[in-house]
């Protein structure tokens, strides 16, 4: 189920879809202790514990699992995956449209129709484009959905539940990935067992990246922290608090002109610089542009989440 995620690049319900047919085909050919077996995806988009199967909505849920195979660190990588949504970047914020439903003017003053949620504490826009680690489930819920988020969920909403600390086993994780542009990502999660009854986690998220612009612009130096505890006062109740704090810093991206020659004559499609990763102005054009070069700017951002 996974590669077919990875490779295929479908949603988690095409992908049940796909394996189901496969496990079907493998009665014929494999021992009964290696077929293939669909596990049950639990969903709480409903507000309940339930069957991805059962739910009555048109959910699209992931594992943190499969969100780490697929090379997805934040919401906006994840618009690949899921059908009919956009998750798209605007300065520190993301625009979230689901099915078509969304809002792209980013006041204070404007609720968005769509909802981020970190589990089920609803996060503003200002906070939707903070790394995303140590995921439990991610799901995405269409809308509209009032009666069960509230007034801002017209176009639907998203929910990121973290893995919670657990009293039963020490666990510790450590991802690294390098690649190009001098990039460079490590996540560290480490879960406690203090007693029987408490239990902490905590997790480091860092990553690093030289501009993908030649002013060098889009480029990433960012630092996320989590800290979790849970305790069971009961055996059947239990209190759970989390904390998160991001630090982003870097240079956001810059547009690139495109539709016009290095004159300034109209030319569709063609790129005024040969190589499209040029932000850089013609020297012809900078001298008479009123904001002078293309430079990369500085951005320092920072969120700060508690939640229980």
């Amino acid at each position: 189920m996974k590669h077919i995620i990875r490779f295929n690049r479908l949603a988690l319900v095409s992908a049940l879809t796909l394996c189901t047919h496969y496990s079907l085909h493998a009665e014929e050919d494999v021992p009964s202790e290696n077929k293939a077996r669909i596990e049950e995806v639990v969903v709480t988009a409903e507000k309940k514990e339930q069957s991805l199967q059962d739910a009555a909505g048109a959910i699209t849920a992931f594992t943190g699992d499969a969100l780490v195979e697929l090379g997805i660190t934040d919401i906006r990588q994840l618009q690949d995956f899921v059908p009919s949504v956009r998750f798209q970047q605007q300065n520190a914020a993301t625009e979230i449209y689901i099915r078509g439903v969304g809002s792209t003017l980013d006041f204070p003053n404007i609720d968005p129709p769509t909802a981020f949620n970190f589990n089920g504490v609803y996060i503003p826009r200002e906070g939707t484009s903070v790394p995303l680690f140590d995921i439990a489930q991610l799901e995405v819920l269409p809308g509209p959905q009032g009666t069960l988020y509230g007034r801002g969920v017209l176009g639907g909403v998203v929910n990121a539940n973290f893995n919670r600390p657990n009293t039963e086993e020490v666990e510790n994780k450590l991802i690294v990935e390098a690649g190009s542009q001098d990039s460079f990502h490590v996540t560290s999660i480490h879960n406690i067992p203090v007693s029987d009854k408490l239990a902490l986690r905590a997790g480091v998220d860092y990553s690093y990246r030289d501009g993908f612009l030649t002013s060098g612009a889009d480029s990433k130096d960012d630092i996320a922290v989590m800290l979790s505890a849970t305790y069971e006062l009961t055996d059947t109740t239990s209190v759970y608090l989390w904390a998160r704090n991001v630090d982003k810093s870097g240079s956001p991206p810059n547009l690139v002109a495109l539709g016009v020659n290095e004159d300034g004559s109209i030319n569709q499609g063609n790129f005024i610089q040969s190589d499209p990763f040029n932000d850089l102005l013609p020297d012809s054009l900078a001298a008479v542009s009123p904001f002078g070069q293309v430079e990369a700017r500085d951005q320092s951002y920072f969120n700060r989440t508690i939640g229980g």
